[in-house]
């Protein structure tokens, strides 16, 4: 997924959908920061971009909506549906393309050829640089690769120490698709595990630092959430080390 110079909105004013004021991104910070609008009043997409002064008090770490918000159902899901909930998304984002545009939920409603139709001329409209699905069980990844024109680069699922899903991470390591886990600590599950302890213990680390390399090495992205500074630089600083292979296996 590739990153661009992001589109800020101007400091003298507060951001809203449309307020497009560009200025020159901020350095790196620590500091949480949201990339879009609310979750509920923006379906459909998942970027990059990062606002330079987040108007939100409790940002999310990424705008990852679904494309059939929770006031609408799974109509949006159809094709022109889905084209609109696009093209919302670039204007509320003040952009001309997303970096990765997802289904988030798949709909036994609507033809799952139907919507990778729509998702196929986004990516030809060069209106996303990539497209991926979440939540797919392997009879829907392989029925999405056999369908889509354009490459499905992304599966977002929940992937964690006491939710393992080795068959979907397999099917997508084979068919060069991306996994993302979200909720990798089990909104706190992972913790009950007695070996996460241990291995925190003898590696020196924090047990969730434990669980996310756990996914890592096993070349999994991580989304967690982080409610402080500390937590968010503890969840990067697991790239430097590796768990043995005894301990990958143990560690189930």
């Amino acid at each position: 997924i590739s990153h661009s110079p992001p589109i800020t909105p101007s400091r003298s004013s507060a951001w809203e959908p449309g307020n497009c004021a560009a200025e020159p991104a901020p350095e790196p910070s620590t500091r949480p920061w949201t990339l879009a609008t609310p979750i509920s009043t923006l379906p459909g997409c998942m970027t990059t971009r990062k606002p330079s002064e987040p108007p939100f008090k409790k940002p999310p770490w990424t705008a990852r909506p679904s494309l059939s918000p929770p006031k609408s159902g799974h109509t949006h899901l159809h094709f022109d549906g889905v084209l609109e909930h696009c093209e919302e998304a670039l204007r509320d984002l003040c952009t001309d393309y997303l970096d990765l545009f997802l289904i988030h939920w798949p709909n036994t409603t609507v033809p799952l050829s139907e919507t990778l139709r729509a998702m196929d001329h986004i990516f030809d409209s060069g209106k996303a640089r990539s497209i991926g699905v979440s939540n797919f069980p392997v009879n829907l990844l392989e029925e999405a690769t056999q369908t889509a024109q354009s490459p499905i680069c992304a599966n977002q699922i929940q992937y964690n120490l006491t939710a393992p899903k080795p068959d979907v991470l397999q099917y997508c390591h084979n068919h060069n698709i991306l996994v993302t886990a979200h909720t990798p600590l089990g909104k706190g599950g992972v913790f009950r595990n007695r070996k996460l302890a241990e291995l925190a213990n003898r590696y020196e680390k924090t047990a969730a630092q434990i669980a996310l390399r756990w996914l890592t090495q096993q070349g999994i992205i991580v989304i967690p959430k982080a409610g402080s500074t500390v937590h968010m630089q503890e969840n990067m600083d697991i790239f430097n080390w590796n768990l043995s292979e005894k301990d990958l296996v143990e560690a189930r």
